[in-house]
Order: C-alpha cells, then sequence, then structure tokens
C-alpha cells in the first residue's frame, strides 16, 4: 500500500505538471528548435525545458527517490530506490512539432515496481487525468470510467490501422472506428475516460509511456497487458516493453483473444 505521505507527493507532482504545462505551452507557440536522437525519434528544446523544469521540481524535492525520464541519461543508482519518479515531458513530440493538440505531459511515481501515482496533462486541451491507486481515477477533478463496448466490431479504437493490414494477420480484423494519435500515454487516457473503447500499439516503447496512463486506465476499470495479457512492472533495469492493449476487461479480451487467433509467430517484421 502506498505510504501516509502520497497526498503531499500528489500535490508536489500536480503542481510541477501544471507549471510544465505553461512552459510548454509557450514552446508550442515559438516554434522550438529540433533534432534527431540516435534512434531517428525527434526531440525538441522544449523536451528538454520540460524535463529540466521537472526534474528540479520533483527529484529537488524528493532527493531520496530515483528518476526515469526520457529525457534525462539513465542512472542505475534508481534501481535501488524504493520509489522512482517516471517522466516523460513530453510524450507525442512528432504532435507537438506539427502543431498538433493531442501531445502530452506524463508524470508516475513508482512504489516497488508498481505505480501510486499517475498524472497525465494535455496543457491545450486543459485536460488533466489523475489517478492515486486505490482512490480511482479523474479527469479535472471528475471521476472517469472505461466504456461498456464488450465487442471489437465497430469499436472506437486508436491504433495505427497501417499495421493491422491482412497480410501481418492470419484472420481479417473486424470493422472498427480507427484513429491514431501520437502519443500512447494520450491512447491510453482517452480510453480510460471512455472516449475510446479500446487502444493498441504495436511497436515498442518504454516504461516512461505507460507508467502514469496504466495506472489512470486501472483505476477507471481497465485493463493494460502486453499482447500476451501480461502485466507491466516498471522501474526495471532495461525500461523497455513491446506491444500492449487498453481497454475493459471484456473488450481487451476479446482482443486479447483475436491477437492470439491471429497474429503470426514472428511479429517482428510488424
Amino acid at each position: 500500500m502506498p505510504a501516509p505521505d502520497i497526498g503531499r507527493d500528489f500535490a508536489l507532482a500536480e503542481a510541477a505538471v501544471r507549471e510544465a504545462g505553461t512552459l510548454a505551452r509557450a514552446h508550442f507557440s515559438a516554434a522550438p528548435k529540433s533534432w534527431l536522437k540516435d534512434d531517428d525519434s525527434p526531440v525538441s528544446e522544449a523536451d528538454k525545458a520540460v524535463d529540466g523544469l521537472l526534474k528540479r521540481r520533483l527529484a529537488g524535492a524528493r532527493p531520496d527517490y530515483g528518476w526515469l525520464s526520457e529525457e534525462t541519461a539513465d542512472a542505475p543508482d534508481r534501481l535501488a530506490c524504493d520509489r522512482v519518479w517516471i517522466v516523460d515531458p513530453i510524450d507525442g513530440t512528432r504532435a507537438f512539432l506539427d502543431g498538433q493538440n493531442v501531445w502530452v505531459i506524463s508524470v508516475a511515481l513508482i512504489e516497488n515496481g508498481a505505480p501510486v501515482i499517475g498524472l497525465i496533462y494535455n496543457p491545450m486541451r486543459e485536460q488533466m487525468y489523475t489517478a492515486i491507486a486505490g482512490g480511482g481515477a479523474t479527469l479535472n477533478g471528475e471521476p472517469i470510467k472505461v466504456s461498456a463496448k464488450a465487442d471489437m466490431a465497430d469499436c472506437r479504437l486508436l491504433a495505427n490501422a497501417a499495421q493491422m493490414k491482412h497480410g501481418q494477420w492470419t484472420l481479417p480484423w473486424p470493422k472498427m472506428n480507427i484513429q491514431r494519435y501520437n502519443a500512447l500515454a494520450y491512447r491510453v487516457v482517452t480510453v480510460a475516460s471512455g472516449r475510446h473503447d479500446a487502444a493498441l500499439t504495436f511497436s515498442r516503447f518504454h516504461e516512461w509511456d505507460i507508467a502514469a496512463a496504466g495506472l489512470i486506465l486501472a483505476e477507471a476499470g481497465g485493463v493494460l497487458t502486453t499482447f500476451e495479457g501480461e502485466p507491466f512492472a516498471y522501474n526495471k533495469a532495461v525500461p523497455k516493453h513491446e506491444c500492449a492493449i487498453a481497454a475493459n476487461p471484456d473488450l481487451h479480451a476479446a482482443f486479447a483473444a483475436f491477437v492470439a487467433r491471429s497474429r503470426k509467430s514472428d511479429p517482428s517484421g510488424m
């Protein structure tokens, strides 16, 4: 169970995330400089500025907590910490640089490998998704829950439709209403709020993409696992994962069963 000071940690994180949102909005309006990282993913001066602010506010206030962020060089000393901040300063950098408003700031607090606090903030839409383990999930302070949709057919799905072509699978996918957001964290929390029914990702991703969003989804009654149905653990030595399903329990089971029947034995080409 979370320690008694979880409320203070949540208040600290919420204030830091809101301040980071103000900073990110300023950069969004100013066409920030950007470049490619070694893995060919984009990064901008906005990512770096927001990361620096969050680290000063969070790690500065809790020096005994570990730190894992997309834009900070990883330090193995986090593995010895009971509590670890896991941060994505801007999830959806491509959308950010393209002038789209579907990027978010993600902050999670992990305790002994499990998330106990999650905050996802979209400052352009003024949407703050939050959760504390065992306390439910909210959007702008109002409780949220996943949809009741149980069938894949005609569900509102967030995914990359190009990765669902029949040639990559042994069975055709049912007809669904498919949209795509660049930010994985945003995909998951819109499922948590019931705006969409499910989200799939077929690509590799990192703990900072799902740590906060996964808690929010769980507290809203949803499920986030690998394609094989395994839950995610956090603060691992190699903080990487591959493929995920996010949905309410019934719809999650339907997607997992379809993937098990239809997925090719070697999905590495997807």
